[in-house]
């Protein structure tokens, strides 16, 4: 008799949570704390650089998307976050490398 009511108490607190591991998410755009690059390259040499976003609560990084031209690197952080009802966030905050 107590499994099954430690099951059923299980099943009542994923079902209170299951917002947020819905498809109830929208696309954000998140900030780039850091940029980590060479002050000169060569020309033609391959140019390295890495970007810390900040994510952390709801909000988790997705992608990076850059585009770039022979003297430009546009970087733009990609993430989401819920958007349903009940929807319960840590208050940490995290620094991912992209």
């Amino acid at each position: 008799m107590r499994q099954i009511v430690v099951s059923f108490a299980g099943l009542l607190l994923a079902a209170g949570c299951s917002s947020i591991f819905g498809p109830d998410q929208r696309s954000i755009i998140l900030p780039i704390s850091q940029v980590d690059a060479p002050s000169t390259v060569a020309p033609g040499a391959s140019l390295n650089v890495t970007f810390t976003v900040q994510s952390g609560g709801c909000k988790r990084f997705v992608r990076l998307e850059t585009t770039e031209t022979d003297r430009v690197l546009t970087a733009v952080a990609r993430g989401t976050e819920p958007t349903g009802k009940n929807v319960v966030c840590t208050t940490d905050i995290r620094y991912d490398k992209g």
